[in-house]
Order: C-alpha cells, then sequence, then structure tokens
C-alpha cells in the first residue's frame, strides 16, 4: 500500500534528477543576494534551515511561508517569485526540510518541520520586523505537501494560502495513507492554488487533482474563501518556457493580499461584544486587559454578564422590556447599531424549553450583520459545574469520566450540531468555538494527580483554590488558565513565549496553548464524538450550561 502510494508521485529519471540539481545549484548562487539572513536554523538538526528576506517598513510584516518543490532547497525561491511577497509588503521565510521525499516517514517529517519553522519564527517575529499573527502559507509541489496540515490547522494567525502546483497525482492514489481534503475545516482560510497546467492535462501536477479540495470546500459552505487557476504555462510563458509576467509563480499573489486587506480587520485590535453568564464573566473581563498587554492596543470590548439562564442568548434577546429587565437587551442592541463590532461572544444554552437550537443566537446574529456584515462569531465552551460530583454525572450519562462527557457534549451538541446549523442559516459568516472549560478539566486532573506546582485547595478562596463555591465558580488559577485561551483563540499570541506573569509556578501558559492546539487538532467542525442518548444530554445539558447568578457589566 505504501509503496503504491509513493511511486507515482516520487519517482524520477536520472536525467530528472541531475537537471533538478543543476538548477537548485543554479539558483542557489543567483538567491544569496534576495535574502537579508541566509542559512537561519529554525532547528538542530542540519535540514532545519531557512533564508528571510524582509521589507523596508515601519511597521511589522506579515509573513509569508514558503516551502520548496522536490530536488531544491530554501534558496530555490526566485528574486520575482519573492518579489510578489516583499512588493506586497509580506516578508519572505523560505524553510528546507527533506529536499526530496522518497517516503511516508519523510513526508511526516515535512509535517513536523512544518510545525517547528511555523512556531520558531512566530516566536520569533519581532527580531525581524514581522507580525506573528498575519501569516500566508505557500508552497510549490513537494512544499505545498509539506504544508498542507499547518496551511488547512485553522491556527487564527494563518489569514491564507497560496500554493503552486499543489498536491499532486501521487497524493491522491491512495486515500487511506493520506486524504488532502479531509484536511480541510470550515476555518479553511483565503485560498489561492495556482496551476502551471491546463485542466486535462496529463502532467501530474494537472489541477484536475484537486477537485476533491474543491468540493470540499463547497460543501462546508465556504468556497468563496477558494479561487483556482490554471494553465499558467500558456498564459504567462513564452515558446522558451521564459515567464512572461512580473511575478513568475506568484502572479496572483497580489490580488490575494489585497483581498485579505479589505476583508480583514485590523491587527492591532478587535472591538468586541461579549455576553454571556457568570462562567464566562471571568474570560470576558480579563481579554480586554490581556489583549492591550499583548500589543492589541486598539482592542475594545462590551461585556453583558446575567446570571445562569438569564446570560443565555435567546433570555437576552427576548427580555427587552421596559425599565431594568430591558436593560441588557437594549445595551447590546445600541452596541450593535454603533457599528464596528469584530467579533461577537456567547454561551451554550440549555436545549431544555427552546423550540430550535438556534434560537437566540438566530435572533442576535441577523440583528448585527445590519450594521456589521463581516462580524465573526464564537461560542465559549463552557466549565462543567458541580466540580465534586463530576464523576457520579458523567456515569449517569453514559460516560467513564467528566472529560468524555464534555466532549461528547460540548463538541458535538454545541460545536458540531449548533455551529452546523448556523452556518447553514449564516453561510458568509464565520464562526468558531473557544474550549474555555477544558481549564477547569485539566488543572482538575493536575490536582487530583499532585501535579500542580501551587498549593492550590479545591474549593475555598478564589486567590488560592480551584473553585470558589459548590457550582463551581472558578479560581485564580483557571480563571487565569482560561482567559490565555482567550487570548491564544481570539488573538493567536503564542503563549509560551508571551512575557506575561500569571502569578503561579505552574506552566499555566503552556497548558493553555495545548489546549488550543489540541482543539484545533481536533478538526474543529469535524470532531468525530460518541453519541448521546435523550436523558444523558438531558443530565448533561443542566450540568454544562453553568447557572449562576452575576448581573450586568459593562
Amino acid at each position: 500500500m505504501l509503496t503504491k502510494f509513493l511511486k507515482p508521485l516520487f519517482s524520477t529519471g536520472v536525467g530528472t534528477a541531475l537537471l533538478t540539481t543543476f538548477t537548485a545549484m543554479i539558483l542557489s548562487a543567483n538567491a544569496q543576494s534576495q535574502w537579508d539572513y541566509t542559512n537561519v536554523s529554525y532547528g538542530p538538526e542540519t535540514r532545519q534551515w531557512m533564508n528571510i528576506a524582509v521589507p523596508v517598513a515601519a511597521e511589522p510584516s506579515g509573513i509569508f511561508f514558503w516551502a520548496h518543490a522536490n530536488g531544491g532547497n530554501p534558496n530555490s525561491l526566485t528574486p520575482e517569485e519573492a518579489n510578489a511577497m516583499i512588493d506586497n509588503g509580506y516578508a519572505v521565510v523560505s524553510w528546507g526540510s527533506v529536499g526530496q521525499l522518497t517516503s511516508l516517514t519523510e513526508i511526516e517529517t515535512g509535517w513536523a518541520d512544518a510545525q517547528v519553522v511555523f512556531d520558531y519564527v512566530r516566536a520569533n517575529a519581532a527580531t525581524w520586523n514581522m507580525d506573528p499573527n498575519n501569516i500566508i502559507i505557500g508552497g510549490r509541489s513537494r512544499g505545498s505537501i509539506v504544508s498542507w496540515k499547518l496551511a488547512q490547522s485553522a491556527h487564527p494567525a494563518i489569514v491564507g494560502i497560496y500554493m503552486y502546483n499543489a498536491l499532486p497525482q501521487g497524493v491522491w492514489v491512495d486515500l487511506e495513507v493520506w486524504d488532502p481534503a479531509a484536511e480541510v475545516t470550515a476555518e479553511a482560510p483565503l485560498t489561492y492554488l495556482v496551476y502551471g497546467p491546463e485542466w486535462g492535462s496529463s502532467d501530474g501536477h494537472a489541477p484536475d487533482n484537486v477537485a476533491p479540495v474543491e468540493a470540499k470546500y463547497t460543501e462546508l459552505g465556504i468556497e468563496d474563501r477558494y479561487t483556482l487557476y490554471q494553465d499558467m504555462w500558456g498564459d504567462f510563458q513564452d515558446s522558451s518556457g521564459n515567464w512572461t509576467n512580473t511575478y513568475s509563480t506568484s502572479h496572483y499573489l497580489p490580488e490575494m493580499i489585497a483581498l485579505l486587506e479589505t476583508g480583514e480587520p485590523p491587527t492591532n485590535g478587535y472591538n468586541m461584544l461579549l455576553m454571556g453568564n457568570s462562567f464566562f464573566a471571568p474570560y470576558a473581563r480579563a481579554i480586554g486587559d490581556l489583549a492591550i498587554d499583548a500589543g492589541y492596543t486598539a482592542h475594545t470590548d462590551t461585556v453583558v454578564i446575567r446570571g445562569g439562564a438569564g446570560g443565555w442568548p435567546i433570555s437576552l434577546w427576548n427580555d427587552d422590556g421596559a425599565g431594568e429587565i430591558g436593560d441588557e437587551h437594549r445595551l447590546i442592541k445600541a452596541t450593535l447599531d454603533a457599528g464596528g463590532v469584530d467579533i461577537l461572544g456567547m454561551v451554550p444554552t440549555n436545549s431544555t424549553g427552546i423550540v430550535n437550537p438556534t434560537d437566540g443566537y438566530s435572533e442576535w446574529i441577523n440583528y448585527a450583520l445590519q450594521n456589521n456584515p463581516n462580524i465573526k462569531v464564537f461560542i465559549s465552551l463552557s466549565a462543567p459545574d458541580f466540580p465534586d460530583f463530576w464523576q457520579q454525572t458523567a456515569e449517569a450519562a453514559g460516560f467513564n469520566s467528566m472529560q468524555a462527557a464534555w466532549d461528547a457534549y460540548m463538541y458535538g451538541e454545541v460545536h458540531q450540531t449548533l455551529l452546523e446549523l448556523l452556518r447553514d442559516e449564516f453561510p458568509s459568516t464565520t464562526f468558531f468555538t473557544i474550549p474555555t472549560g477544558q481549564a477547569a478539566l485539566t488543572l482538575r486532573k493536575m490536582y487530583d494527580d499532585d501535579e500542580l506546582l501551587d498549593e492550590v485547595n479545591f474549593q475555598g478562596p478564589k486567590a488560592t483554590s480551584l473553585f470558589i463555591d459548590v457550582k463551581g465558580h472558578q479560581g485564580d488559577i483557571i480563571a487565569t488558565t482560561g482567559s490565555l485561551v482567550w487570548l491564544n483563540a481570539l488573538y493567536g499570541v503564542d503563549l509560551p513565549t508571551y512575557s506575561y506573569d500569571t502569578g503561579f509556578n505552574t506552566d499555566l501558559k503552556g497548558i493553555a496553548q495545548t489546549i488550543m492546539d489540541e482543539h484545533f487538532g481536533k478538526g474543529l467542525s469535524h470532531h468525530t464524538v460518541p453519541a448521546i442518548g435523550g436523558i444523558g444530554l438531558l443530565v448533561l445539558g443542566f450540568l454544562m450550561v453553568g447557572l449562576s447568578a452575576a448581573r450586568l457589566k459593562k
């Protein structure tokens, strides 16, 4: 099976290999002058090196990660291709890994290296005056293979994908080994795939090969984020094979970047409207200070909190009466009426007494879109309440642990079911979830396993306890971790390198980063969860929504 997968993609003749090597030597000699930094190591292995070119600019530049074709190296990116990035405000990171893919193991090494170089550059972005939260992932042929998993990881810092002759014929031979289309989620960024050959070509890089990818974007209702150009050889090469356009294979990159610039909110901070209950409040109230501390000085937010079911979207929508009862409703509408809201955050609801799962959400989103057509919407996946009884509650619902129960309810009922319904209703709106409650689950397990590096009580004072009451309102250690989860989810801040003192010895930044990495790794809308029966869902529904007794906060 493995041989079947590899041979069509990687078989080359001796002549081809010699030509590839000779070309790489020429490119290597000519490329030295185009780089500001050469042979920069991003890891301990000899294959882990990169070249960097940075635009002359006062503000940090976005980052274009480029991975070369088979037989090349980081010097293989031509000046013309690099100029498309530099001229349009993006720094270039041309990175190397396994130079010639000949086995599945080498492909997997390339995937791993892609993540390593991504993390390394983001962590050191300030060194080169780069913006770590404005990234395009690119690659040519082999480079598209080693970059594809990263490009489709739904990391919030990745705003686009631009690839040439991507995903050649060989990667589709055995989909049991790897199916590139299966990597695509509803959170896929703006994607440009451009091809030298035309449709129907016998060349192994023919665009026909990626038809399953296009079908997946259509299936997910995000076809507006997918563009394919073909026959660049016919359109932009002369009879001698010389490119006749300015930017060679990067010809369409300026078009893509222009679209990004018109469609993306400012990178120095979002305007957020955050509404929920007391299991939502610590994070909504903390994100502003954290965002500003992380450099997003233009961040603004309006926070609306009501206790328990009163903080559900449907409750806030229905409570539109005169006097105090309608205060929160009117505040939310006034905030949306003012325009400029980039992100709307809400909480899960209990299905009991609600006709449709989208009740409340649909109403607020419809209202928001009137003045905020590009608004993004998230739901914070709440922590389970009554932590003293987590195990009993999980078993009563048919699960062996609260972690399994939470995954089933939050990812199956909220993330998967609710968000897919909303995506069907609002196909042009971006929806996502934040796994806030995982902070409580993780730290509770670490407490049980005696792995915390701080003296923390199970229940007691806020500063020194996991939980402050029987209901399960979170103490500082959980609230801080969950707030860092929000910072990564909303701003893409690399938490292990974020210079923030949590006040705890336990590595809360590392825990929060792991939570988000695992969240993205679940495949988001395609996360597979166990089925849950009606009784189990009812029990979990009452458990998960975090009924509490807080009031309004602006």
